[in-house]
């Protein structure tokens, strides 16, 4: 959720709740709240990613999904991994014109 915004501004939060989240208590590191207002202010019309979800699907997928996404997210946090399928992402190079050289790096 921190890829579309300004990571350091939300960087010190981040870290003071993981940091108190290791002191013994089973406090949420990221609750509902957070999961719900990032993704409202996500961009919408994008192409799906890998998985083919769409980021609308996600917006738009109420409160019981964002609790469980904060499930998910705790969980992750906690055990300290991450599923490399989760980590994967695909970049597709766009040619600005057909007509153009398309081996120039510039296109």
């Amino acid at each position: 959720m921190y890829n579309s915004m300004d990571v350091a501004a939300e960087k010190n939060t981040f870290l003071q709740r993981l940091s108190q989240s290791n002191n013994g208590s089973d406090r949420y590191v990221i609750n509902v709240r957070d999961i719900s207002w990032y993704c409202s202010v996500q961009k919408k019309g994008k192409a799906p990613g890998a998985d083919g979800l769409a980021m609308e699907a996600i917006i738009y997928g109420g409160s019981r999904l964002h609790t469980h996404l904060a499930i998910l997210f705790n969980c992750y946090i906690k055990c300290g991994y991450l599923l490399k399928l989760f980590m994967h992402s695909l970049i597709i190079p766009l040619v600005k014109s057909k007509s153009a050289d398309l081996t120039d790096v510039n296109n």
